[in-house]
């Protein structure tokens, strides 16, 4: 009676072990959580193969005692290394959320140096500007017309704005500026349609960081293809009460399967952090991760809800 009762406790931790492994890791992709519950699985299996060749030899208690106290010790190390994996993997989150941080942060110093620079720069043009005014109006009066148009044309090229924004937002104007000059670096096509207004309801951290994540994502992959692949487009904007990214980039060709999808937690760990921070965000303004990966193309799409009063499209 005590054997069993031994037995029954032993292979009882193990398979709590299994059970606690599935759930400690239920963010991770399905394929992850399965490889490491594996671990303690195995050892179950292991434990009650010995413990039915202790019971059928007749092996006594001290046998049985001995095989329980491994699955013990046992079930005691698995959970010491799954906490240990758990805050590897939480320090690497993180680090990526600080890396993230940094990126905003330079974004926003980049924003103010061009309000400097075009405070400056209006500052000059203003008085090339007058200048010109003044030219024409001193050609007018000497009836030169040809000389004036001269001086009008060269007033209108003076008001012509060199700046290429991406969006209305400051912040994530000056962040895609940065990634579009990344990508240009790296030979990467980049095509860009943003609707994104200044007044937008949400947090300037959290769209740096899903545009952020997007970007980086889709210009890794790129680095990895060749020139005819080496494509990145990316839209953004309300729709149907949701403010929505969608961003499709060109990637390796798999060999596998031609076509995967996930849709939020599944399967998105795999990609690394980046596509789990951009779920972190999601899951906060009730929305949606989705990614799809064709041969050659992948696809990913954001969606946040809009609070009601800014969910109408202009």
């Amino acid at each position: 009676m005590l054997e069993a009762v031994l037995a029954i406790i032993a292979l009882g931790l193990l398979a709590g072990v299994v059970v606690f492994s599935l759930g400690r890791f239920r963010n991770a992709s399905l394929s992850r959580r399965l490889a490491i519950s594996s671990f303690p699985f195995a050892q179950l299996a292991m434990a009650t193969f010995l413990f039915m060749v202790a019971f059928r030899a007749e092996l006594g208690t001290a046998v049985v005692t001995m095989i329980a106290l491994v699955c013990v010790g046992c079930a005691g190390a698995d959970v010491a290394l799954f906490e240990a994996i758990r805050r590897l993997r939480r320090r690497a989150f993180d680090e990526a959320r600080a890396l993230l941080l940094e990126e905003r942060l330079q974004a926003e110093q980049a924003y103010r140096a061009e309000l400097d620079a075009e405070a400056s720069a209006a500052r000059t043009l203003r008085s090339s500007i007058q200048n010109e005014l003044t030219a024409i109006e001193r050609k007018l009066d000497a009836g030169n017309v040809n000389g004036a148009m001269a001086h009008i044309d060269m007033a209108a090229g003076l008001l012509r704005s060199p700046v290429n924004r991406q969006c209305a937002h400051r912040v994530v104007d000056a962040l895609m500026r940065a990634k579009a000059a990344e990508c240009e670096n790296k030979g990467i096509a980049l095509t860009s349609h943003l609707d994104v207004p200044q007044d937008l309801p949400f947090p300037e951290m959290d769209l740096c960081s899903l545009f952020a994540n997007v970007m980086d994502n889709a210009i890794k992959a790129c680095s990895s293809c060749g020139m005819e692949r080496r494509h990145v487009e990316i839209r953004a904007g309300k729709a149907s009460g949701l403010f929505v990214i969608d961003a499709e980039n060109g990637c390796p060709l798999r060999t596998g399967r031609e076509k995967r999808r996930a849709r939020r937690a599944k399967g998105l760990d795999e990609h690394g952090w980046g596509l789990t921070i951009l779920r972190e965000v999601a899951d906060r303004f009730d929305g949606t991760v989705e990614t799809e990966q064709t041969n050659g193309t992948f696809r990913t799409t954001v969606t946040l809800a809009l609070p009601r009063e800014d969910a109408v499209t202009p």
